[in-house]
């Protein structure tokens, strides 16, 4: 399994062809912004999470390209972290 991981420093939405060529099975992007926000990459990623300080920009987005790859929110207690999304994958 492949995973990688960038600050991408804001935009992301401008910059995701920057790492999808790496064929990660999961990226984990720091600093950037609420998909949910930005519908283009919205249906790109489809399969996502997100928690950040506020509900636009400076957050952490999990997700993967790999329609193989399920992700799943494991429910965890967050331990009062403040970017902290425990994620399941393929149910493991």
């Amino acid at each position: 399994m492949k995973i990688v991981s960038w600050n991408c420093r804001g935009g992301f939405r401008k910059k995701i062809e920057e790492i999808i060529f790496l064929n990660a099975d999961i990226y984990i992007i720091q600093e950037s912004e609420n998909p949910d926000n930005y519908p283009k990459l919205k249906n790109r990623i489809k399969t996502y999470f997100y928690i950040g300080e506020n509900d636009k920009h400076k957050g952490v987005l999990i997700f993967t390209l790999n329609e193989n790859i399920a992700l799943k929110h494991a429910g965890w207690e967050d331990f009062y972290r403040r970017f902290f999304i425990p994620v399941v994958v393929n149910n493991y």
